[in-house]
């Protein structure tokens, strides 16, 4: 009985190269949504209207609340000791 090793480098490489291109994204997307809300502020006389749902969608976006089992279960922890 000779089984092959199977070499997972390829497959872990392409994982965190998509996982780090994901990250990049998103970084630059809250960046563009930050940039733009300070620009909304800056500009004098723009209505209330506007001003609310720029704060509304910065609100949104970055707070809110995630739970614990949330960020536990996308970093890999399982509820299962055995699964660690």
């Amino acid at each position: 009985m000779n089984h092959p090793i199977e070499n997972k480098q390829e497959a872990l490489a392409e994982q965190f190269h998509i996982a780090d291109i994901n990250s990049s994204q998103a970084s630059y997307n809250a960046v563009l949504k930050i940039k733009r809300w300070k620009f909304i502020m800056k500009i004098p006389g723009i209505g209330h209207k506007i001003r609310e749902e720029a704060n509304g969608s910065l609100e949104k976006t970055f707070f809110c609340f995630v739970s614990n089992t949330f960020i536990l279960i996308e970093e890999g922890y399982f509820f299962s000791p055995s699964e660690n």
